[in-house]
């Protein structure tokens, strides 16, 4: 017998998945809610979208994917707007819900992506003013005797993410031919960490080490 967080996560490949239940007199694909599609449920899935997932998506999440139109989604943004979320949060949001939508299209549950159809406001966000050369180097100076030091040199110096930082190990270091590879990042998935790899082909480089 299905249970309840089956019928709604349960269904890993929705082609092979059909199950039939009955609401309002419809009979439509048990599991096939926005929640069932959230990318958050990946194993690559952010924090803020696994938090979203595991939230169900408030007021939307339970919306079967044939009920979900551009005037229910446009609602449920306003409304979260309207509760006090940052412009660039419900950005985000939208950004979040047009992938599920996308995955769920790649499925054939639904044959258009409302998400790209809802208007919200420009989210321009306040310009970011980055260190001196004289700045940075007064911090590493101040900061020379914190055990952390070597992760404050790798973001200052060469740029790194910080989940690049915290993903290396001493076998990305390759002293014959004096660089470090990055190839991994430390991760926040469904509230644990792992090692995994760099988003993109962009992202695996050798940098030079610095003496």
């Amino acid at each position: 017998m299905l249970s309840r967080q089956s019928l709604r996560c349960g269904a890993s490949s929705s082609a092979q998945a059909y199950r039939h239940c009955r609401r309002d007199q419809v009979l439509v694909p048990c599991g096939h809610t926005l929640a069932s599609v959230c990318p958050a449920c990946a194993e690559r899935a952010t924090t803020l979208r696994a938090a979203q997932c595991r939230e169900g998506w408030p007021g939307l999440g339970r919306y079967r994917l044939d009920r979900l139109s551009v005037a229910v989604e446009q609602a449920w943004l306003n409304s979260r707007l309207a509760a006090g979320d940052s412009i660039a949060k419900v950005h985000v949001m939208r950004t979040v819900l047009g992938a599920a939508l996308t995955r769920a299209m790649r499925e054939e549950l639904v044959s258009r992506n409302v998400a790209r159809l809802v208007t919200l406001p420009p989210d321009r966000p306040a310009r970011q003013q980055p260190w001196s050369a004289s700045e940075a180097l007064a911090f590493l100076q101040a900061a020379r005797g914190d055990r952390l030091y070597p992760a404050f040199v790798l973001l200052l110096v060469y740029g790194l993410r910080r989940g690049e930082v915290l993903g290396l190990s001493w076998r990305d270091v390759d002293l014959e031919h004096d660089v470090v590879q990055i190839r991994q990042q430390l991760q926040r998935v469904r509230g644990r960490l792992r090692l995994g790899p760099v988003k993109t082909n962009a992202g695996r480089r050798d940098l030079p080490l610095l003496g």
